[in-house]
């Protein structure tokens, strides 16, 4: 491998690392909080779990894939380059899961 192959796995390696930190810190306070507060697991707690792990985790994963595919070289100008291109993947995301809650919602099934 040449050098560049090799700083792109490691920036792939640090990003897989980051991301998994994010999925777990996010499942530990979601579902703790669930717990601690005595939230009872029924279809609509588990949606909600679900889907706020979800965000955590497309959140995460676009924000690192934009930051190692920027092709500015300073920090900064990658973070921002990030930051613009989250608008598109986010809204899709947030009109999947009200789709699906609205969806559950309207279902006779008792949970």
């Amino acid at each position: 491998l040449g050098w560049a192959a090799t700083d792109a796995l490691q920036g792939a390696v640090v990003g897989a690392i980051l991301i998994a930190a994010a999925i777990a810190a996010s499942v530990v306070s979601v579902v703790g909080l669930l717990g601690w507060v005595g939230v009872p697991l029924s279809g609509i707690s588990a949606m909600s779990s679900l889907c706020a792990v979800g965000f955590a985790t497309e959140f995460a994963v676009h924000i690192t894939h934009a930051f190692l595919a920027s092709g500015a070289s300073a920090a900064a100008a990658r973070a921002e380059a990030a930051m613009r291109s989250l608008f598109v993947p986010m809204l899709l995301a947030f009109l999947s899961s009200l789709l699906g809650i609205l969806l559950l919602l309207a279902t006779t099934f008792g949970f």
